[in-house]
C-alpha cells in the first residue's frame, strides 16, 4: 500500500473516530429535477494561537497577533434529473487581524466553488455519489488578511450516506473524501469529513462534526510561521457539536461550536456557527 493511500485511510479513520452527531440531511440523496436544498451559515471565528509550521499535531504556539473573522457560507444543490445535480459553495467574509498597535481588516468574496454531482445507489437506507467541483480564485490575495488563494483548483470527491429509522427516532451519517488539486503547482490536499446525526428529542437533532485536511506535498505554499492567512493551503483537524431545531417546517435553524484541535501552519482557534437549512422540495412535507 502506497504512502498516499495509507495516509488517506488514516485520515478517514481519524475523522470517523472523532464523529458525534450532525445536522446535515441524511444520506447523499440526489434531489429530483427542479428541487434542491440550501444551507446558510455564519461563522464567528477567533484565535490568538497558531499551530507550528514544522509538524502536524495538537501543540500550539503563542502568537503576537489576534485573528477574528465573521464568514458567511451558502451551500446548496439543484436537481438536474437522471441522478445529476448542480452544486455550489458561495462564501464571503469580514476578517480582522491585530498585531500590537496595527490593525488590518478585509471584507469581500472568498474563493467560490461550483460543481456537478452524479448519484449511484439511491435507496432509502443507503446512498452514494461522486462529484467534481471547481474552486474559482475570486478572493483577493492583496488584502490583509488574504481572502483567497489566487489559484484555480479542482476537487473530485466520493460521498456516501446512510439512514436508520427507529420508530419516531432516527440516526444518519454522511461521509466524504477526496483531493483538492491546485493548478499552479499541483499542490494537493486530501480532505475528508464525516457527519453522524440523530433525533433523540422531539423536533431537536443533536450533532457533531469532523473535518480533516492534510497536504500531500511540501509546505512551500503554506504561510510563514506566525502569519498564516485564510488561504486553502493548510493542515487542520476540526471537531464540533451543536443542536438543530426541526419544528419550523422546511426551515431548520441550528447553532454549533467548533474547535481546531490539531494542525500545521495555520491559526489555532474556535468558532461559533449559526445558520439554517431549507429543503426546496414542495412534494414532501419533511426531510
Amino acid at each position: 500500500m502506497g504512502t498516499n493511500v495509507k495516509l488517506g485511510v488514516l485520515i478517514l479513520l481519524g475523522c470517523v473516530g472523532g464523529l458525534g452527531f450532525s445536522p446535515s440531511l441524511a444520506g447523499q440523496q440526489i434531489p429530483d429535477t427542479g428541487t434542491g436544498k440550501v444551507k446558510v451559515e455564519s461563522r464567528f471565528y477567533s484565535a490568538n494561537q497558531v499551530f507550528p509550521l514544522t509538524s502536524f499535531g495538537p501543540s500550539r504556539l503563542a502568537s503576537n497577533k489576534k485573528f477574528t473573522g465573521s464568514m458567511t457560507k451558502i451551500v446548496g444543490d439543484y436537481g438536474l434529473g437522471r441522478k445529476w445535480a448542480l452544486l455550489y459553495h458561495l462564501r464571503f467574509a469580514y476578517l480582522d487581524k491585530t498585531k500590537k498597535r496595527a490593525n488590518f481588516t478585509a471584507f469581500g468574496f472568498e474563493d467560490q466553488t461550483i460543481g456537478i454531482e452524479r448519484g449511484f445507489r439511491q435507496t432509502e437506507g443507503f446512498s452514494d455519489a461522486i462529484d467534481l467541483k471547481f474552486v474559482l480564485p475570486t478572493g483577493s490575495t492583496t488584502s490583509v488578511p488574504q481572502l483567497g488563494t489566487g489559484h484555480f483548483a479542482i476537487e473530485p470527491d466520493y460521498q456516501l450516506g446512510f439512514t436508520r429509522n427507529m420508530g419516531k427516532r432516527f440516526v444518519y451519517g454522511d461521509f466524504s473524501i477526496g483531493p483538492r488539486v491546485y493548478s499552479n503547482s499541483g499542490l494537493t490536499q486530501l480532505q475528508t469529513s464525516g457527519e453522524v446525526g440523530g433525533r433523540f428529542f422531539r423536533k431537536v437533532n443533536v450533532f457533531g462534526t469532523c473535518f480533516l485536511a492534510r497536504t500531500l506535498a511540501g509546505h512551500a505554499g503554506l504561510g510563514q510561521p506566525g502569519v498564516p492567512n485564510t488561504s486553502e493551503f493548510y493542515d487542520l483537524l476540526r471537531v464540533g457539536g451543536g443542536i438543530e431545531f426541526a419544528g419550523w417546517g422546511p426551515l431548520r435553524p441550528m447553532i454549533a461550536y467548533q474547535r481546531d484541535v490539531a494542525g500545521q501552519g495555520i491559526y489555532a482557534g474556535s468558532r461559533i456557527v449559526v445558520g439554517f437549512k431549507v429543503h426546496f422540495n414542495w412534494h414532501e412535507t419533511s426531510y
